[in-house]
């Protein structure tokens, strides 16, 4: 067997495991697309066979146990038909008793999968092969790996079973230098066909153009045949052939008979050209027309005329399994080849008499030419090429010399006649220009006096249009100064419509539609603007605003920047690029901006509050309780100063301040779900599950997509002893936000707290999934998996807890009490 190369992802059976009783893994020798090849000991007979596990890298995994099982519900059938597959080729196999056709002595399922046992071929794959020897094989070589590779085929074929994956890493070179087939293709192809992706059962160079189509029936042994052929070009060039997809529509691959020409026989190269015919019809139809063409000892036999003719009854697909039989269609066919048997066997017998004539002429020859022979038919080739040449170029000379003259005499007469008609000519447009051009400067001074007059009506009409523009922009400003975006929209819609070159209009609509979300249309706005006028500062600051809600902070932080660049003195630009920064967590040149906006406008409440929420990201909460408190001197009705404020407090331990805090924020926003939230975490924190509940109602009213308050009610509900209406807001949250890690590790201590722990493992599974340094997730796990009697799984779960969270009690009260035991 070839060795493994670097596995992919898929976790592999360790070494030591036992399947089924009978087979002991040593380790890993190969793997594909659709399983893993071990090295293995047959136990009660002591030889080594190699074991084929049915793994399929796309749809299938194995989570920490020796079981392979489909990636998701919706790879469920195509897993299950693949593996009903691959135990028919298994078993299909199995009746083949060939020395060059891999035995397979046994199928088995196990481990919610199947295993194939074959016979552990010792040797190098044919790619190996023909890498160590450094240099090309010899025509004997060749042959010996052919001739058993044709028998196998045969074989093959007679059982109506095609390989569909002949190529250098699929042929094993044993170490007495004989072939043997592996990995057949036959469940991977079933596999395709049902899920119509192909990728996995194609490979570049050596399958044939029908393998990359859904239709089976297009293909046959012929399909073989192109694979085989392709092998051996590699074989005889050095490099593979190129893929047929590439060569359907134009073939510029050198054919074997050009670049192994003088190092094999004509007819062994001319037979794997004809394999890599593009078009299946064209290739040999089976390994019995082929064997003539590839080996030596079958190329000095004469064939009969009866084989000639069965060569060239290139059968088609359907012809694979005898057609149905109609006797009136029949019998009208039969009519019909008697009336025109004559023609027919007359043109047939020309044909096959060429053909016959030809193929007898060629084999017959008793020797090879001499080498004096061959140098003088050479020679005699190479004179009567040049003689030809000569000639040939002779005749051209002549032929373009006469066509030279003709065109001459030809190109005369026509300048002659284009000489004449240009004159008179000439003169009749002299004449006619002359009355143009009075007629001309009578019509250039009307419509001078006509465009002097439209000039001035449209500079007029431009002036009034401009005026009637200027005063739907300041209507759309009063509008928008309202909250009426909507009314605001269309008055600017109607200023642009007037006067398509008004750059405020453009970015005056830009901060309408931002103030209704709609941040792509506010974006277009702008850039029109800027197209207008480079040098917009107003359109460089609104469309950073907009990049920003749209997460893109990068191009937020340069449109910023250009503003900054065309207006020094605009507090707004560093108070938005400070919300950038700080969106980007980078918290010291958010605070730096945020100083700058305060110190250009002192009375810049928001830049007080997004610098407190820079702090509070710093950790540093009572500076942010100080931005907090000057935010609110300046503007008392900010609700979102009250809201961060509490947040900070709360982080203090200053339950009771943080409770006034929300209690303000709702007061002057009832409709903000996240203070509700906040305020029933607090009160959660307290042991008041009943008011925390009712804030986590409210939130959820006010937000019915809110995950974290169905999460966090959740919680309440189980500290309050009702684990049922909290899996019920678990199940609630993970449907909203299936990421939310700690909804399936509270899920699952509700499941634990009801004795179903093999539920609660499912969601430790996952929470531990999705946030691996959750320690509490694996001290839950353990606990579940010790009430299971699994003590191991639970011993090193909590092994897991205190590395993640060395202070964690009672995961070591757990260890200890274990090793006291």
């Amino acid at each position: 067997m070839p060795g493994a190369s670097a596995l992919d992802n898929r976790e592999i059976l360790p070494p030591g495991t036992v399947l089924d009783g009978s087979y002991r893994i040593k380790g890993v020798v190969g793997s594909g697309g659709f399983g893993i090849t071990y090295e293995a000991d047959e136990i009660n007979l002591g030889t080594v066979v190699a074991v084929k596990e049915y793994y399929p890298l796309d749809f299938g995994e194995r989570a920490g146990t020796m079981s392979v099982r489909p990636k998701s519900d919706r790879h469920v059938r195509t897993f299950d038909w693949g593996r009903s597959s691959f135990i028919r080729e298994a078993r299909t196999l199995a009746r083949f008793d060939h020395p060059s056709i891999v035995n397979v002595s046994r199928v088995f399922e196990a481990n919610s999968t199947a295993y194939m046992v074959m016979r552990f071929e010792r040797g190098r794959s044919f790619e190996a092969w023909l890498r160590e020897l450094g240099r090309l094989p010899t025509q004997e070589e060749l042959d010996r790996i052919v001739a058993p590779l044709l028998e196998a085929l045969q074989t093959l074929h007679a059982a109506d079973f095609l390989h569909r994956d002949i190529a250098p890493d699929n042929i094993i070179v044993r170490a007495d230098g004989t072939p043997v087939l592996l990995d057949f293709g036959a469940a991977r192809r079933a596999v395709a066909e049902m899920s119509q992706v192909f990728t996995g059962i194609v490979k570049a160079g050596y399958s044939p153009h029908e393998q990359y189509s859904s239709d089976g029936r297009l293909q046959g042994p012929w399909s073989d045949l192109y694979a085989l052929g392709g092998t051996l070009y590699r074989a005889v060039s050095g490099h593979p052939p190129e893929e047929a997809t590439m060569r359907f529509d134009e073939d510029r691959m050198p054919p074997a008979v050009e670049v192994g020409r003088g190092h094999y026989r004509p007819g062994f190269l001319a037979a794997i050209d004809m394999c890599l015919r593009v078009r299946h019809s064209q290739r040999p139809r089976s390994v019995a027309q082929l064997r003539p063409m590839l080996l030596e000892g079958e190329e000095q036999k004469v064939p009969s005329l009866s084989r000639i003719v069965d060569a060239l009854k290139a059968p088609k697909i359907s012809q694979l399994r005898p057609p149905p039989t109609v006797a009136h269609t029949a019998s009208r066919a039969a009519a019909g080849l008697a009336r025109h048997w004559p023609t027919i066997l007359g043109g047939l017998l020309a044909i096959l008499g060429g053909l016959y004539g030809g193929y007898y002429y060629t084999r017959m020859q008793p020797t090879e030419p001499s080498a004096g022979d061959a140098e003088r038919r050479a020679k005699e080739t190479q004179e009567l090429a040049r003689r030809q040449a000569e000639q040939e170029t002779e005749r051209k000379r002549k032929d373009a010399e006469a066509a030279a003259s003709r065109k001459a005499a030809t190109n005369a007469e026509r300048r002659r006649k284009e000489e004449e008609t240009a004159k008179q000519d000439a003169e009749k447009r002299r004449k006619d220009a002359d009355e143009a051009a009075k007629r001309q400067a009578s019509v250039d001074a009307e419509n001078r006096r006509k465009a002097d007059l439209a000039r001035k009506k449209a500079d007029d009409d431009a002036a009034a249009r401009s005026k009637t523009a200027q005063g739907h922009l300041e209507q759309g400003r009063s509008y928008a100064s309202s909250g009426d975006h909507t009314r605001a929209i269309a008055e600017l819609d109607e200023a642009i419509r007037l006067d398509p070159k008004l750059v405020a209009a453009y970015w005056q609509r830009g901060i309408a539609y931002a103030n209704k979300g709609d941040h792509t249309r506010a974006i277009a706005d702008y850039e029109q603007a800027l197209v207008l006028d480079p040098q917009s500062t107003d359109a460089y600051y609104g469309r950073g605003f907009s990049n920003a809600m749209k997460g893109d902070y990068d191009r937020a932080i340069a449109d910023f920047d250009e503003a900054i660049r065309l207006n020094p003195k605009l507090a707004g630009a560093y108070w938005q690029r400070g919300v950038a920064y700080t969106k980007k967590g980078d918290q010291t040149r958010a605070i730096a901006d945020y100083d700058e906006a305060i110190r250009l406008d002192p009375k810049l409440a928001r830049a007080y509050l997004n610098r407190g929420n820079a702090y509070e990201f710093l950790d540093d909460y009572d500076r942010a309780i100080a931005d907090y408190d000057e935010a609110i001197r300046l503007q008392p009705q900010l609700s979102d100063a009250y809201y961060a404020r509490g947040f900070s407090y709360w982080m203090k331990g200053d339950f009771a301040r943080a409770v006034t805090d929300y209690d303000e924020a709702i007061r002057l926003n009832p409709k903000a779900a996240a203070v509700y939230w906040r305020r029933g975490s607090v009160y959660a924190m307290r042991g008041d599950y009943t008011r925390a509940i009712a804030d986590y109602d409210e939130a959820i009213r006010l937000n019915p997509q809110f995950a974290a308050a169905y999460w966090q009610r959740g919680v309440s509900y189980a500290n309050k002893g009702e684990p049922a209406r909290a899996i019920n807001d678990y199940n609630d949250a993970i449907r909203l936000d299936p990421n939310l890690a700690r909804a399936y590790w509270d899920r699952g201590n509700a499941f634990a707290t009801r004795g179903d722990h093999a539920r609660a493992i499912e969601d430790f599974d996952r929470a531990i999934r999705l946030e691996p340094k959750l320690a509490g997730a694996y001290y839950s796990r353990g606990v579940s998996y010790a009430r299971r009697g699994n003590r191991a799984r639970a011993l090193e779960d909590f092994r897991k807890t205190l590395e993640l969270d060395p202070n964690h009690a009672q995961a070591r009260r757990e260890l200890q009490s274990s090793t006291a035991r």
